[in-house]
């Protein structure tokens, strides 16, 4: 496929990010994390996978090896503005992948609530967060 060792790595890499974001989707979300369908949450990992795949194998290798040569990476806050636009929900708005990701960011973002939740009933903290929130 390719003679260069570092790009045959690269590919390595991205692919086992994409993959490993799919298969733990497969296995991690019940039916009650879901939005819409299972495919459509393994879809949008695996979108997901392949962006911050891409951040990895474009950004961080070779910026590890230009710090090995002894080089400073320039585009350092070009690649923390990429990272915030991972971490936030723009990035669910883009056309034709957008409900793929918002999926998997919903089947996420529920299966962080059952835990918390989870966790709190196993430490014995009521759940006092309604009344609260009634008080308020």
């Amino acid at each position: 496929m390719t003679d260069n060792p570092f790009q045959l790595s690269q590919i390595v890499v991205l692919t086992m990010i994409v993959v490993l974001f799919a298969a733990t989707t497969l296995f991690r979300f019940k039916a009650e994390h879901l939005e819409g369908s299972k495919a459509e949450a393994v879809l949008g990992a695996a979108l997901f996978g392949l962006m911050f795949g891409l951040i990895v194998v474009l950004v961080l290798l070779p910026m590890r090896f230009e710090e090995q040569s002894g080089g400073t990476p320039s585009w350092l806050p070009f690649f923390a503005i990429i990272i915030l636009a991972l971490r936030s929900d723009r990035i669910t708005s883009l056309p034709m992948v957008g409900r793929f990701l918002r999926a998997y960011r919903v089947a996420t973002l529920r299966r962080t609530i059952t835990q918390s939740r989870e966790r709190l009933d196993k430490l014995g903290v009521a759940r006092d967060t309604e009344s609260r929130n009634a008080d308020e």
